[in-house]
């Protein structure tokens, strides 16, 4: 066998080794780049899935007293909150100092909305929190709890109504003001109506209180959710005002 021979053999079979080589590696890539698409697309329709069977509150009745200081506010709901300016912040060192004006936490002088919700979505609510949302000149509390906060002068951005709410239920909620303190979002939803479904998940409801409007759910990451109730952000914000 002469060399030439040889040499040429030798060519073929490294070039079909090489060639096949080369042939393998497409097909991997092509294989890992077809299992990413559908590792997407079956992540989207869980998503989506997930999504089309979310909690949804709905608007059944709205009864709106603003005008009408005094009227409806004994009568207890199943949530009932009252939110309020904040008037002062004051910074000793480390100490954020919250001021009220305390007169807007006499209940003479309140007035009310009042929401009947229907859970039309297609998943148990396991439990509720209306969160403020403009929490650097806002809070929201309980009713019960709203003589404490004044006096105390702490923060409170949120409640809480641990009572499972099924699927084609109803829930009621009081929302109190001052006459002369009516709160309300400039752009956007002054409050957010969160809540845990059956499944551990966690959802936003923008509700534009005092008016009888309401967006839709959307998910959030617990820690999206838990960060909503913390009063301790908005101390540090208090303290570095730039990160408003």
């Amino acid at each position: 066998m002469t060399s030439e021979l040889l040499t040429a053999i030798i060519a073929a079979v490294t070039g079909a080794v090489s060639g096949g080589i080369v042939n393998l590696l497409l097909e991997i890539r092509r294989e890992r780049r077809q299992d990413k698409k559908e590792k997407k697309k079956e992540q989207e329709r869980n998503k989506k899935e997930t999504y089309d069977k979310r909690p949804e509150l709905e608007i059944v009745d709205y009864k709106n007293y603003t005008n009408r200081p005094g009227y409806g506010i004994k009568k207890q709901f199943d949530i009932n909150i009252f939110l309020t300016k904040i008037e002062n912040v004051s910074v000793e060192g480390d100490l954020v100092n919250i001021h009220y004006n305390k007169e807007f936490f006499d209940k003479h002088d309140w007035c009310c909305v009042i929401y009947t919700f229907k859970n039309v979505g297609k998943t148990d609510i396991r439990r509720i929190n209306p969160i403020c949302m403009y929490q650097k000149d806002t809070i929201l509390c309980n009713v019960e709890s709203a003589e404490t906060i004044a006096e105390c002068g702490v923060l409170n951005y949120s409640c809480y109504y641990d009572k499972k709410v099924r699927v084609g239920e109803e829930v009621t909620m009081k929302v109190c003001y001052h006459k002369d303190c009516i709160v309300t979002g400039n752009f956007s939803a002054i409050m957010d109506i969160g809540f845990e479904d059956n499944n551990g998940r966690y959802w936003l409801q923008p509700l534009f209180a005092p008016h009888d409007k309401i967006y839709d759910a959307y998910g959030v990451s617990y820690k999206e959710y838990r960060d909503n109730l913390r009063t301790d952000k908005a101390y540090e914000c208090f303290m570095k005002p730039w990160l408003w």
